[in-house]
């Protein structure tokens, strides 16, 4: 498809990047906020082994992510919404650019 004119998909230019951002804030909102309250803590201490990993891996993954983008990629504001408003967001960071980048000679 050589003579294809039709518009291809531009990233920088494109909001698409926008999709994992507000579905990880939604996905936030809806399923932690309700269910993780100070009632609920004081109840069901089993909690915390489900919030620890987050609140020790999260931070530290999160940076990491942050200073690649910062130092690695010409457009990092996209990225950097990813990593900070999607939680966990440095693993996608993680597969879909470091990964590859480590991967190109």
């Amino acid at each position: 498809m050589e003579g294809d004119k039709r518009p291809r998909f531009k990233w920088p230019e494109s909001l698409w990047w926008l999709v994992p951002v507000m579905l990880g804030a939604v996905f936030e909102v809806i399923f932690f906020v309700p269910f993780v309250t100070p009632e609920t803590m004081n109840h069901h201490k089993e909690i915390f082994l489900l919030l620890i990993p987050f609140c020790v891996v999260a931070p530290v993954g999160g940076w990491w992510a942050i200073y690649q983008c910062i130092r690695r990629e010409q457009h990092p504001v996209k990225y950097l919404a990813i990593v900070i408003f999607v939680p966990l967001g440095f693993i996608w960071y993680y597969f879909e650019r470091y990964r590859l980048r480590i991967a190109q000679p």
